[in-house]
C-alpha cells in the first residue's frame, strides 16, 4: 500500500504541476484577448470623435455667401401641361443649395410642357421640362 500511495503523491504533483501551467497559459491567452479588444475598441471610438461645434458668430467661419437666382414652382405643376407665368417665381438661394441645371429666369420656363410632376416648391431644373418644337425636332435628328 505504501508504495501505491507513494505513486499516487508522486505523478499526483506532476499532474498538478502540468494543470497550473496549462491554467497560467489559458489566463495570459484570456489576458491578452481582453486587452487586444479594450485596445480596438478605444482606436475605434477615437476616430469616430464628434466634431467640435462651429458657432456662426465665430470669426474662424467662413460663409459662402453667393447666391442664385433659380426658378420655382408656386403651386403644383401636372405632368404635360403648360407651364404659365402665374405658376413659377424667381427665388434667390445659396450657390451651394441649387441644383444642377437649375433654371435661372421665368421667361425660359414659361410656356414649356412638364416632362414630370412638379410640386409647389421645387426648384425647376432642366430636366423637368421637355423641348419646345424646333429645339425637339433637332434633338430627334440628332
Amino acid at each position: 500500500m505504501r508504495q501505491q500511495s507513494d505513486w499516487r503523491a508522486h505523478h499526483g504533483n506532476a499532474l498538478a504541476r502540468r494543470n497550473s501551467g496549462r491554467a497560467n497559459v489559458r489566463l495570459i491567452l484570456l489576458g491578452s484577448v481582453v486587452g487586444l479588444s479594450l485596445i480596438c475598441a478605444w482606436v475605434y471610438v477615437s476616430k469616430f470623435k464628434p466634431s467640435p461645434v462651429i458657432r456662426p458668430d465665430s470669426a474662424d467661419v467662413i460663409v459662402d455667401r453667393k447666391m442664385q437666382v433659380t426658378v420655382s414652382a408656386v403651386k403644383d405643376i401636372p405632368i404635360d401641361s403648360k407651364i404659365t407665368a402665374d405658376a413659377v417665381e424667381e427665388r434667390d438661394i445659396p450657390a451651394s443649395n441649387a441644383p444642377v441645371g437649375a433654371v435661372d429666369s421665368v421667361s425660359a420656363v414659361v410656356g414649356h410642357i412638364a416632362r414630370t410632376k412638379i410640386d409647389a416648391g421645387m426648384i425647376i431644373t432642366e430636366h423637368d421640362l421637355r423641348k419646345k418644337g424646333r429645339e425637339m425636332l433637332k434633338h430627334f435628328r440628332e
